[in-house]
């Protein structure tokens, strides 16, 4: 069906079917389609798709970028993708900025949309001894 006038649930149904479409790919070269969250500019509407492609590691790009910086901020490699409440809302934990020494905690959203995030913000997830991260569910807000 052609559109004749594209809104955000056009949008909503394109990136569903996007995902769906992607899918066979990913099992078929053992690959990752990340489908950020969809924006809409002057310049217009659009998605940021990023592909993750394992090179015989096991392990994709993002997640070996986490285990590299993560004891920098006082967390371990099994922290990667862990969920937060942040705000009344869950995110993965999923990065760091290492060049922003306030706003260094990178979070995605479910619907994929990427945020930074203080430090402090996630404070309460960390042990006090250690440092890393308290075991169990995720605390409510």
């Amino acid at each position: 069906m052609k559109l004749k006038e594209f809104d955000y649930n056009d949008m909503k149904q394109i990136r569903a079917q996007l995902e769906v479409v992607l899918k066979p790919l990913e099992d078929e070269h053992g690959i990752t389609f990340d489908i950020g969250s969809m924006a809409r500019t002057r310049a217009g509407d659009h998605f940021h798709c990023t592909l993750n492609v394992d090179i015989g590691t096991g392990v994709d790009k993002e997640k070996r970028a986490f285990e590299k910086s993560c004891s920098m901020y006082g967390f371990r490699p099994e922290d990667y993708n862990m969920e937060v409440r942040l705000g009344g809302k869950e995110y993965k934990l999923f990065g760091f900025n290492n060049n922003a020494p306030k706003w260094c905690i990178e979070v995605r959203d479910s619907h994929g949309k990427e945020m930074l995030f203080q430090e402090k913000s996630i404070a309460k997830y960390k042990t006090k001894e250690t440092g890393v991260l308290k075991e169990g569910p995720v605390p409510k807000a």
